[in-house]
């Protein structure tokens, strides 16, 4: 619609205008990727997911193609990852991916905790969906670390972690209350003495 405009002296105002906000960006990461590692599209994906989380901003996502990923990382809050992506141009709907047939698999090699929601008053808008999280080995966790937050882990499968402590699939602590759907957690080790060899949570934390 036309600007109203008004004149003051021999000035001439015209109101300030805000343009529209861009849709929520699409982030993409693909280990076997050989573009330009830009994380715009599948040719160009990042190789390493934590480059799409320095990246993302709240409300944005991010999909990754299968393959095996050996780090550990640091999610924000409701920033949302999505794995079992084939990687392919065609893949342009989330609905298309198979976490099954196309695995994304996050391997920490047994370097500490794998995937750390360190987020404080994080919320179920921050999503790990979709991925194998393995080979963690940590004091307190060797999975998936939820402190004081509350993300939403869903069809993930979380195996072959181990904590000398507490919580070696998935460790809650300081109140956090993540929303645990539809995940496979197998073959996880406490230590002599620790607690929780799948779920353990503590110091007022209750999952959803």
């Amino acid at each position: 619609s036309p600007l109203s405009t008004a004149t003051a002296g021999n000035h001439l105002l015209v109101p300030a205008t805000r343009p529209n906000a861009p849709a929520a960006a699409t982030w993409y990461v693909d280990h076997a990727a050989t573009g330009a590692n830009t994380g715009k599209n599948w040719a160009n994906a990042f190789t390493r997911l934590q480059s799409a989380l320095d990246i993302a901003q709240p409300g944005e996502k991010v999909w990754v193609a299968q393959g095996v990923y050996h780090e550990r990382i640091y999610p924000k809050n409701e920033v949302a990852l999505y794995g079992g992506f084939a990687g392919i141009d065609t893949e342009v709907n989330r609905d298309q991916r198979d976490w099954q047939r196309h695995p994304a698999i996050l391997d920490g090699d047994l370097g500490g905790a794998v995937v750390r929601f360190e987020i404080p008053f994080g919320t179920t808008a921050t999503r790990l969906d979709g991925f194998t999280v393995r080979n963690g080995h940590g004091v307190m966790c060797g999975g998936i670390l939820c402190v004081g937050t509350s993300p939403t882990l869903e069809h993930n499968r979380i195996t072959g972690n181990f904590a000398e402590g507490e919580g070696a699939g998935i460790s809650c602590d300081s109140s956090a209350a993540p929303a645990i759907l539809n995940n496979i957690i197998e073959e996880n080790y406490a230590g002599a003495g620790g607690e929780g060899g799948g779920i353990c949570c503590q110091a007022g934390s209750s999952p959803l």
